[in-house]
């Protein structure tokens, strides 16, 4: 499993939020915490986004990618 806490992330793609926030949008993973619930497992990732919106994602439902800061 990736470690994303303290990392910058971009979102790919959030289907099932009714106010999604914008594809492509940057922001900070703040606290990441694995659930398995009946055998299914799901990583939430509460980010800050740079939009000002704080909103988690969940994986694998919600797609991101980590970003490489200079």
């Amino acid at each position: 499993m990736k470690n994303y806490e303290g990392k910058t992330i971009r979102l790919i793609k959030m289907d099932n939020d009714p106010h999604p926030i914008p594809i492509g949008t940057k922001g900070l993973v703040t606290k990441q915490q694995t659930i398995t619930l009946g055998g299914i497992t799901e990583t939430h990732l509460e980010v800050n986004w740079e939009i000002n919106r704080s909103l988690k994602v969940i994986l694998p439902e919600d797609e991101v990618e980590i970003i490489e800061e200079p």
